[in-house]
């Protein structure tokens, strides 16, 4: 299963340019999950889709006040990421889930979710 994902599936770069990143821009990230951690506050989880996160860059209006990288439930202290790879960004308070973050834009670029179907 493992191999047949490794060949099948398409590259962080493919990916980002269907989606329509541009692969060769400005650091750019799709936050995918918010949650508070016990002692070091808000996490929003991220996929770096193209460019460079630093720790202590500003994204979205936001600086990041640590950077993290998950593995299983642990986290390890990183300084840096790139295309491809999943990071949890500390305590970036006006950021919510869905939201896509870049160096660039005042604020963070919000993603529209569709009202519910309610029965009738």
């Amino acid at each position: 299963m493992l191999k047949a994902l490794r060949h099948e599936a398409p590259q962080p770069a493919a990916r980002a340019e269907s989606l329509g990143f541009e692969p060769d821009a400005e650091a750019t990230v799709q936050v995918f999950k918010t949650y508070h951690a016990q002692h070091s506050g808000k996490v929003s989880l991220a996929r770096v889709w193209s460019g460079t996160v630093t720790d202590s860059q500003t994204l979205g209006g936001n600086r990041i006040g640590g950077m993290q990288k998950p593995v299983g439930a642990n986290t390890e202290k990183i300084s840096s990421a790139g295309p491809g790879d999943v990071v949890g960004l500390g305590r970036m308070e006006n950021v919510h889930t869905g939201d896509v973050l870049t160096g660039a834009a005042s604020e963070p670029d919000r993603t529209h979710w569709p009202d519910p179907l309610r029965p009738v």
